[in-house]
């Protein structure tokens, strides 16, 4: 491996000029160094470690001024501009609380406590303390659920809202992977992912169309510290599915140059029940792999990301039936499709998916303006396999996408933000068996928008404004679909968003309202057959028309030494809301959904979280949180498909000085969530049971020159037999997965180029 990086530096070298940036990071009372403290350059998504003496030198081509974020282990971090032309002395006061994560979901990376919209911003690492797939890892987040229909089916719901309306971004990039449909899961996992941001409403002020639900924003781990390279392999294995997920990642850092690479393969066989059978054909398999590459000049940031992602999904809940037999809803069959015996092989109906995410990102900084470019294709490959020779649907879906945008700092606190975005989507159906469930078709999207930023200051308080206006248009045409054959669409709309952000000592006050717009998307104008994956024939309706909705969200926070809490109450108005509504017939033995409208609905609620962490007891975190929603029509009508209420409720103890010597116990992770009933339900749904779950997860380390770090628990450890609300399996009484076991171990090899130095 040395031999690798020293041939990768020989050759960047002659591409590379670097230019010194050097500082300290000094304690704000004594005026001494803080040893080995962090400072990290924002958008460059890299940083260097302190020396013994607080001293940190950046080797590498840079503007005159950048963002810098600064950390240390008991001190309060700051993110400020500094000058890239002088020795800075930069000082830290000693405190208790981390520092405020920094947003870059949002039309500029702004510091969240400045954010006039309220955003969970989440490390992954955290998260998968107890390790998850991704939509299960979400779902710990007040406010965001999961629809999942077997171990590899799995989407995120944002306050009742999922598929089309919630838009998934990687890295600035939107994602899209036919999330129309009910039993087509994420297109992401967590390979290499660092860290999640998830914005709550409508967000169609920075995505343009379709983000009405809400926005989940991933982005990649950073590089690693300048001149290091480092090589994580990681193992794991769970018992109820007789899973084994393997990953490799690499990543190096010389000057001006950085470089990552990933890689992963997962095998699930068929998850078992609570009473020790399995479902049959829940398992699934998945391949991916990442790459990014970035570098910089003195003024030009550039950086190149590419993922590919492979599955075999099998489709669980599918069962022949005899010709003119109706399939009941809300009717327990599970005994027709659990099994005694566990197996991974591939099996039929199942789905074989292929993703390709690229993007290139360009960054120009002059004086106080920087000007974003960012370029992206989407390719997405979905067939349905109902035997290994018939092919029931199969589609190409090509997303090409730009958003240019530019950002101006006046001073005196102002800032704006403006830009333009859009893309060219086609869909296109190839050979198949069956009639494609959505036909061919074109669609074209382009936006305008303009944010702008104020930060002022008043006695002992401090005030930020933030407005923004958007205006989107969206030309689609449908080509020889069955149920209204060709025709085309524009739909246009103006957006805007206005909140205000009012902090003082321990208290901050948000207060937003935005609105976004969903166009009907084709399956829902066009679909006219048998969704077999959504148990259920779909008949579209060529008269949608756009939903538009309204959000008022206030967030309530406080912060001390101890203890964190947030209250933030919610009201959303949404118009001509699209639904599918159940028609008393079946079609191919299959109940028949149409698609309709019902002129508003009303969704509101409340999340409410606390987070305890005292001075006496540093090894004990305390967080619990609250999620609230109801949904209901205009008319007073439940809405379906509302999540049930939640009390999550998680205690870590850090054990790390339990033990003295190289082997050391991390942490103890104990969770308990609770899902009350839901009896709120539409008439074409049964109501759900009070369920509730516990999680618990040991994580250690061997402290050595490569460290080593293993996991051990189990999810669902008093083996609870439940059904989720929002299970695409509900309506067949198939209940979720049994107690699960795993265990997981992690090596990391660290390599420090002995050319580079960050010492001064």
């Amino acid at each position: 491996m040395k031999f690798l990086v020293l041939g990768v530096a020989l050759v960047l070298t002659h591409i590379c000029v670097a230019q010194n940036f050097a500082g300290q990071i000094i304690d704000q009372g004594t005026k001494t160094g803080i040893p080995y403290a962090s400072v990290y350059l924002t958008e460059y998504h890299m940083g260097v470690i302190c020396d013994s003496m607080g001293m940190f030198l950046f080797q590498m081509d840079l503007p005159e001024e950048v963002t810098i974020h600064v950390t240390a282990p008991n001190y309060e971090g700051i993110d400020q501009k500094v000058s890239t032309t002088i020795l800075g002395v930069i000082a830290l006061e000693e405190g208790h609380l981390e520092m405020e994560e920094m947003v870059v979901s949002a039309a500029r990376s702004i510091l969240q406590k400045d954010n006039a919209v309220y955003i969970e911003t989440r490390k992954i690492d955290e998260l998968n303390a107890i390790p998850d797939r991704m939509a299960g890892l979400l779902s710990s987040i007040p406010g965001v659920y999961q629809a999942s229909g077997g171990s590899g089916v799995s989407k995120p719901v944002i306050r009742g809202m999922q598929g089309t309306r919630v838009v998934t971004s990687w890295n600035g990039l939107r994602i899209e992977n036919q999330q129309w449909g009910g039993d087509h899961g994420m297109a992401i996992g967590t390979l290499g992912i660092g860290s999640v941001e998830v914005m709550k409403g409508p967000a169609s002020l920075i995505y343009g169309a379709d983000a009405l639900g809400g926005v989940i924003y991933f982005s990649d781990k950073d590089f690693v510290l300048d001149g290091y390279q480092r090589l994580e392999a990681e193992t794991s294995m769970e018992t109820a599915t007789m899973a084994s997920i393997s990953t490799l990642d690499y990543r190096v850092s010389i000057r001006n140059v950085r470089l990552s690479a990933s890689g992963s393969y997962s095998n699930y066989a068929d998850y078992q029940l609570p009473n020790g059978n399995y479902l049959e054909n829940s398992r699934f398999q998945e391949g991916a792999g990442k790459f990014a590459l970035a570098w910089n000049r003195k003024k030009y940031l550039a950086q190149i990301n590419y993922m590919y992602i492979r599955n075999r999904v099998g489709i669980p809940g599918e069962e022949e039936h005899e010709e003119g037999e109706v399939v009941e809803e809300d009717v327990n069959h599970a005994d027709e499709f659990e099994t005694d015996s566990q197996s991974r092989m591939a099996s039929y109906p199942s789905q074989a998916i292929e993703n390709h995410l690229f993007s290139i990102k360009n960054k120009w900084f002059v004086k106080r303006d920087v000007v974003d470019l960012l370029l992206g294709q989407t390719i997405n490959r979905l067939k349905e396999l109902e035997t290994e020779s018939e092919v029931a649907f199969n589609t190409l879906l090509t997303n090409s996408l730009y958003h240019l945008k530019w950002e101006h700092e006046f001073g005196g606190g102002f800032h704006i933000v403006s830009g333009i975005q859009g893309g060219l989507q086609f869909n296109r159906n190839g050979v198949a068996d069956d009639e494609p469930l959505i036909p061919d078709f074109n669609q074209l999207d382009n936006g305008a928008y303009s944010v702008v930023y104020w930060k002022f200051r008043s006695g002992a308080d401090d005030w930020r404004v933030q407005a923004g206006l958007r205006y989107d248009i969206r030309g689609l045409e449908v080509f020889d679909s069955e149920l209204a054959g060709t025709f085309k669409r524009n739909y246009q709309n103006v957006n805007g968003s206005v909140g205000l952000v009012w902090s003082v000592a321990q208290h901050i006050l948000r207060g937003n309202i935005s609105t976004g717009f969903r166009s009907p998307h084709v399956s829902e104008l066009t679909a006219n057959g048998a969704h077999h994956g959504a148990l259920r024939y779909e008949i579209g309706n060529p008269n949608l028309v756009s939903e538009k909705g309204t959000q008022f969200d206030f967030i309530y926070e406080f912060g001390s030494d101890h203890v964190e809490f947030i209250f933030n109450p919610f009201f959303n108005y949404v118009e001509n809301y699209i639904f599918a509504n159940p028609i008393d017939s079946t079609i191919e033995q299959l109940p028949v959904f149409k698609y309709d409208q019902l002129s508003a609905i009303y969704l509101y609620g409340m999340d409410v979280a606390v987070h305890y962490h005292p001075h006496f007891a540093h090894w004990l975190h305390w967080e619990s949180s609250y999620s609230h929603i109801i949904g209901e029509g205009a008319n007073g009508i439940d809405l379906p498909l509302m999540p049930q209420n939640r009390l999550s409720t998680s205690l870590k103890f850090s054990l790390e000085n339990t033990l003295k010597g190289k082997f050391r116990f991390e942490n103890l992770v104990v969770k308990h969530t609770a899902f009350l009933e839901q009896n709120r339900v539409s008439y074409s749904e049964a109501p759900s049971d009070f369920y509730h779950l516990i999680d618990l997860g040991l994580n250690m380390k061997l402290r050595i020159k490569h460290p080593i770090e293993f996991g051990v628990g189990a999810r669902n450890l008093l083996n609870e037999g439940y059904i989720d609300h929002l299970s695409r399996l509900k309506n067949i009484g198939v209940q979720q997965t049994g107690r699960n076991f795993y265990i997981r171990a992690k090596v990391t090899l660290n390599h420090r180029s002995k050319k580079t130095k960050t010492r001064m």
